[in-house]
């Protein structure tokens, strides 16, 4: 949809780089954000790497797709959290890469 035409209706009036935000959020003007815990057992210093989600809307038909700012720096703070997680019980609860899915990782 980041090419300006709709992948279900094909209308090109699309909606870009749109601030997602819950009702909270919104009476706060803060964007969500996904989070990924470099140090993920840790009870302090987790070095939490974050980047903002954004929405591209088609104005006709309502679809939406989110996208993420600078997703390789998010697959590095995954990759990293894969080598940092020595529980096999928090490694299940943990963001992993599909094409290289941990083994005891049931979806």
């Amino acid at each position: 949809m980041k090419n300006g035409r709709c992948p279900k209706c094909l209308s090109t009036s699309v909606l870009g780089n749109v601030p997602v935000a819950d009702l909270a959020q919104h009476m706060h003007n803060l964007e969500t954000y996904v989070a990924v815990a470099v140090h993920p057992d840790a009870m302090m210093f987790r070095d939490v790497t974050m980047a903002p989600v954004r929405a591209w809307i088609c104005e006709v038909c309502g679809f939406t797709e989110f996208y993420v700012e600078n997703a390789s720096k998010i697959g590095k703070a995954i990759d990293k959290a894969a080598a940092n997680t020595k529980s096999d019980k928090n490694r299940r609860h943990q963001p992993c890469r599909i094409d290289k899915p941990a083994d005891d990782i049931s979806f």
